[in-house]
């Protein structure tokens, strides 16, 4: 009796056994064949870029005439005539976004000629609305200089080789070792606010009301002058004492300047001790030519541009 319950709980476990592992069997291949699914279908996206001009309406005008304007997708066309140094005119040109793409207005290409008067400047860019910009394009005429290069200015290097460099304090200017204990001089200005230039110049100080300046030691020494040698058969010997724009040296409270001296000589003077005359300095242009004249004081020369 004992032994056949014996056998029947035995025969039970594996019966239950068995069930498990086919259990387990038919959960795993569900899980496999769950990777197989499939789905068929068609996705697409909707997107258009349509961004362009739409409007350019002539905002001011000053003096401006013969005003048009025409406009094709994102290209502008305008044209005016400035006719005195004080024309100007401004237009307004709106953008729209026809698109359904978010664009944003990263620069303006604008085409110029050949007319270098003609200057111009972008300003106002405002939103209108969501989809719409607008920016304003103002030319102005810039009267022309003729011969006289002012856009090239003059170096009056104040760029330090030692000391502080402003008020009483011991000061070398690069100058000093450039032209007294090297020789060499130069014409480059690595200085922009040492560049002496009017106000309408692009680049440099914009200091000047003229185009005018000072010669500089620098000019001088390409010139022939050196330091403290007697120099009188070169072209700017004039004996005369005159002074440079190029400051030497501030030591000790005497700021000294560069010079040609009385006895024809690049030097140094002091200038709260020195009286002397100063030559006035203008850049032509490289396209200037001379139409008559040898350069002296009874017959001198006639310049013309081409």
């Amino acid at each position: 009796m004992v032994k056949k319950i014996k056998n029947f709980f035995t025969k039970r476990r594996i019966f239950t056994l068995s069930i498990v592992l086919v259990v387990f069997v038919m959960s795993l291949g569900y899980a496999a064949l769950s990777q197989y699914i499939e789905l068929d279908g068609i996705a697409s996206i909707d997107r258009s870029w349509i961004v362009k001009v739409t409007n350019v309406t002539n905002t001011t005008s000053n003096g401006a005439t013969s005003i048009s304007s025409t406009y094709v997708s994102n290209t502008v066309t305008l044209n005016s005539n400035l006719p005195t140094s004080d024309s100007s005119i401004t237009y307004t040109i709106t953008l729209s976004n026809q698109g359904n793409i978010p664009a944003k207005l990263n620069n303006i290409d604008v085409i110029e000629d050949e007319n270098t008067n003609i200057t111009y400047e972008i300003s106002g860019v405002t939103n209108i609305g969501d989809t719409e910009k607008s920016i304003m394009l103002t030319f102005n005429y810039i009267e022309n200089s003729g011969t006289i290069g002012g856009d090239s200015g003059f170096y009056g290097d104040r760029s330090l080789s030692g000391g502080l460099g402003y008020g009483t304090n011991n000061s070398y200017y690069r100058a000093y070792n450039r032209l007294e204990d090297n020789k060499i001089p130069q014409f480059s200005c690595p200085q922009s606010n040492d560049l002496y230039t009017t106000s309408s110049s692009s680049k440099g100080n914009k200091a000047l009301d003229y185009p005018i300046g000072l010669i500089t030691a620098d000019e001088v020494a390409y010139a022939g002058g050196v330091y403290n040698q007697n120099n009188t058969s070169y072209y700017l010997y004039i004996d005369v004492f005159y002074w440079t724009m190029t400051p030497h040296t501030m030591l000790y409270e005497i700021a000294d300047v560069w010079c040609n001296d009385h006895w024809n000589r690049l030097n140094k003077s002091n200038v709260g001790y020195n009286v002397g005359w100063i030559r006035p300095v203008i850049n032509l242009k490289s396209d200037v030519r001379i139409s008559s004249g040898d350069g002296t004081s009874s017959n001198p020369y006639e310049i013309f541009m081409e």
